[in-house]
């Protein structure tokens, strides 16, 4: 069914707080509206124009005909003492998936870890079929800055870095079920210099650049004091603390909190729900697995929410949010910010400062707040309002709401959108629907 064809952009222009209805209409089951163009002046008062339609009669369908039946075979009659043998299920056979690897070492010290722990075998995960296999180690890589030792069956490493290496050593290696070999996969590991120092419970850094290792099993409570630290928490739940200077923090197991304090610090939460403040100076704050919760505070910072569900406030001064995956909280709140939802259901407010906001993949509500912002729905069905400004409001794809609020608001609405609705509206570009509105005029 096809409604009112109208000029491809169409730009309508009302006073300060009048409305615009924009609908889609039906007219009967099967009747359609012709091509038509509407040409002249439209004076601010009139009553709203209804265009006539055109109604293209149906033919009467004609009946198919009854087609002759055919007689039905006499079915051959079987021993009923002899069974029918059932086939045996034969599926193809899944290949594996090589999980990538993180692991902390220290130079000239031994660390041994199994690197099929999580690796995934989908014939035998899903319950499936009669496998029994296990995984095991098909090829691997050499270690370039130390010495590594692999038992291919059970998929233990035993690695042990060079006394003078520090930084990162990565070994790939393939995983098989026996019968087909898995993605390549890489073990990343993190060799700290030989005068590291390890943490179990409470423990300080100095005043200088220090290395600091918390324990596998205990949650530790690690300060880094002054200089620019890199600090490991390691299993339990830590609390780690950078303080001054520029600090790299990996909170890695468990339900870690992370502060930058003062300088430029780069904060990884891990894995679980971890608490990340970057605090003072611009940071950067990634919450990779779990439900996190990121705060910018001071400074211009960047967060990453990661996987799972995330809130994450950028604070004073102008901050970049990214949700990523699954549905996230946004708060850009002072400065301008650049907010990006992802995938998932989102909700973002960019609140004060003239904000760039960007619903993507999801039903997302988005508020824009105060000042002149940007909101851009992206795909599914969004909410959005511009609030108080002079706003640019584009719902994208899907049947969205748009609202304008306070202000002289610019709103785009996307072919095939599926009728969204608009209040408050000042300009309206690209429309295809039924116009209606109190008082209004042509550009």
């Amino acid at each position: 069914m096809t409604g009112v064809a109208l000029p491809t952009i169409t730009a309508i222009r009302v006073d300060t707080n009048e409305t615009i209805e924009v609908f889609q209409t039906e007219n009967g089951r099967w009747q359609t509206f012709g091509d038509v163009l509407i040409v002249g002046d439209l004076i601010p008062g009139d009553p709203p124009i209804f265009v006539p339609d055109t109604i293209s009669p149906v033919p009467t369908p004609s009946p198919d005909p009854v087609p002759t039946p055919e007689p039905t075979p006499t079915p051959t009659p079987t021993d009923p003492n002899v069974p029918t043998p059932t086939p045996t299920p034969i599926g193809d056979n899944l290949a594996p998936i090589a999980v990538d690897d993180q692991v902390t070492a220290v130079a000239g010290q031994t660390v041994i870890f199994n690197v099929l722990e999580n690796d995934i075998d989908p014939d035998n995960n899903s319950g499936e079929g009669t496998t029994t296999q296990t995984l095991s180690i098909s090829q691997f890589g050499s270690a370039v800055n130390g010495n590594l030792e692999v038992n291919r069956d059970s998929g233990v490493f035993v690695y042990q870095a060079n006394l003078d290496f520090s930084g990162l050593e990565v070994i790939p290696y393939t995983a098989s079920d026996g019968q087909t070999t898995s993605n390549l996969a890489n073990v990343f590991i993190t060799v700290l210099p030989s005068n590291v120092i390890t943490v179990e419970g409470a423990g300080f850094g100095t005043d200088g650049d220090d290395s600091i290792l918390g324990s596998q099993t205990t949650a530790d409570s690690i300060n880094g004091l002054g200089g620019s630290d890199t600090i490991f928490g390691q299993g339990g739940a830590d609390i780690l603390s950078g303080n001054e200077g520029d600090d790299l923090l990996f909170g890695n197991q468990d339900n870690d909190t992370l502060a930058g304090n003062q300088g430029n610090d780069c904060l990884y939460g891990g894995q679980n729900a971890d608490l990340i403040l970057g605090q003072e100076g611009n940071d950067q704050a990634y919450g990779n697995k779990g439900e996190d919760t990121l705060f910018g505070s001071e400074g211009q910072d960047c967060l990453y929410g990661g996987q799972g569900s995330d809130c994450l406030r950028g604070g004073i001064d102008s901050d970049r949010l990214f949700g990523d995956k699954d549905s996230d909280v946004l708060l850009g709140d002072a400065g301008n910010d650049s907010v990006y939802g992802g995938e998932g259901e989102d909700f973002i407010f960019g609140n004060e400062g003239s904000d760039s906001l960007l619903g993507d993949a999801g039903a997302d509500t988005i508020y824009g707040g105060t000042g002149s912002d940007s909101l851009l729905g992206g795909d599914d069905v969004d909410q959005l309002s511009g609030e108080v400004g002079d706003d640019f409001i584009f719902g994208g794809l899907g049947a969205d709401t748009l609202t304008g609020g306070s202000g002289s608001d610019t709103f785009v609405v996307a072919e095939g959108t599926g009728g969204p609705s608009i209040e408050d509206a000042d300009i309206v570009v690209d429309l295809k629907s039924v116009l209606t509105a109190s008082a209004w005029q042509t550009v």
